[in-house]
């Protein structure tokens, strides 16, 4: 089948669906392939070639089976001037050896240690916030900053200014994120007032990147000593690896963390049974090698709210070698993508897709069908902090629900806003009651 004959989302007369994707990426892949079928061309003028692919046997092609054709795609390239050349944007051979490089990072040995921060960190973070009655959570920004206390220790070994980081952080994800879907971005040396505040946030991170670079967090055990120590390495891809890790690996966590406060906030039987499993699980999770083996209802609603609002709710790659994907001939140079925000919420793979349901996920429960769930990717591609992200997210859960009753503010006007990440916008506000 060629590709002139897909269907076509046409969007916008002149514009095409570059509006759409602009303001709300999952939804428009969510209703183009619910009115279009598996296979969707999306019209984006000043684009290359925009396919879209639903069915979880194309994700496997393109992700799995036919990963070295697919290569990182035009949007990655609006990373770069934030990320560099670190692991999110590299391609091989130099993505290969970063990858060898940062894995043991994230591996069973370290990974007891990462734990152990994460444990306390969640501990301290949910006895500061619950302890005061009737207090009340902005969840993107106390998340953000639990996440970036949970990866500077645990990856680095030392503090950070949190709240300079934080702030830094999110400007650059809006900038990066407003840049995404542009056919032509403006160089960022324009001296426009979000390029000013892009440029002003960046040094903020370099800042802090170059101080925990001298500090002890460079000691040879640690990621960053690692990373300073590698035969090849320049001073400029470990500066691009630390802040791929910084930002990349806070915000997966955080926004997770949210969404999956959003889902439990109109469920207090369901914070109940978390927070008697978190009890049960206090004395038991010190004899365990992995704590969160003894929290599976908390395991399981972190993955169910991964499955309803992944963190990453589509990944882009380009063709480079022409393929064929869904019976469709796709050139070299067309891009493609894969959603797990649509792929996860179809009723082919999953009964009342929509439905906020954590038994999908317990031990006892079936399997999901291949690629029917992949919120951090999958093949060779898939994201090297998986397992760190799902025990920080799980781990919080456990201990916000043992110190805390919780419920949404505004709760009708939060919506799911994809600027680099999926997150609730514009705000998630939960109040809190300390549990007696």
């Amino acid at each position: 089948m060629s590709a002139s004959s897909i269907p076509v989302l046409r969007g916008h007369p002149l514009l095409g669906v570059l509006p759409e994707l602009r303001r709300d990426v999952p939804a428009l892949l969510s209703g183009a392939h619910r009115r279009l079928g598996d296979v969707v061309r999306l019209r984006a003028p000043g684009l290359a070639p925009l396919f879209s692919l639903a069915h979880p046997d194309a994700v496997r092609r393109v992700l799995v089976e036919r990963a070295d054709s697919f290569a990182r795609s035009p949007f990655h390239d609006r990373l770069k001037p934030v990320l560099g050349e670190g692991l999110l944007t590299s391609e091989p051979p130099l993505w290969r050896a970063q990858r060898r490089l940062i894995q043991p990072a994230f591996q069973a040995a370290a990974m007891r240690g990462h734990l152990a921060v994460m444990a306390d960190e969640a501990e301290r973070f949910a006895g500061r916030w619950c302890a005061v009655p009737g207090g009340v959570l902005d969840a993107n920004e106390a998340f953000s900053d639990l996440a970036l206390a949970v990866v500077t220790r645990a990856l680095f070994g030392s503090g950070s200014d949190q709240e300079a980081i934080a702030a830094a952080v999110d400007t650059m994800r809006r900038v990066i994120a407003r840049r995404m879907f542009q056919p032509v971005p403006l160089p960022l040396s324009w001296p426009l007032p979000a390029h000013r505040r892009f440029h002003r946030a960046s040094a903020v991170i370099e800042a802090e990147v170059g101080r925990l670079l001298e500090g002890d967090a460079a000691a040879e055990t640690s990621v960053i000593g690692r990373l300073a120590a590698a035969p090849d390495a320049t001073p400029e891809q470990v500066r691009d690896e630390v802040i791929t890790l910084f930002l990349a690996g806070h915000e997966s966590s955080a926004g997770g963390l949210a969404w999956a406060c959003y889902l439990l906030g109109d469920r207090p039987d369901l914070q109940d049974r978390l927070a008697a499993e978190a009890e049960d699980a206090s004395d038991a999770a010190s004899g365990l090698h992995d704590p969160t083996d003894a929290l599976p209802l908390a395991r399981a609603v972190a993955m169910e709210a991964l499955r309803l609002y992944p963190s990453a709710a589509w990944f882009a790659r380009k063709v480079e070698v022409a393929e064929e994907v869904a019976g469709v001939a796709l050139a070299r140079g067309t891009v493609v993508l894969v959603s797990p925000y649509v792929t996860q919420r179809d009723a082919r793979w999953w009964p009342e897709p929509e439905r906020f349901d954590p038994a999908r996920f317990l031990p006892d429960a079936p399997k999901p069908a291949p690629l029917t769930y992949f919120p951090f990717g999958a093949g060779p591609r898939t994201c090297v902090g998986l397992q760190f992200a799902l025990a920080e997210i799980t781990l919080a859960i456990a201990a916000l629900t043992r110190h805390a009753h919780f419920h949404c503010l505004e709760r009708d006007q939060v919506v799911a806003h994809s600027a680099i990440t999926l997150r609730p916008a514009p705000r998630l506000l939960l109040a809190l009651e300390p549990r007696g």
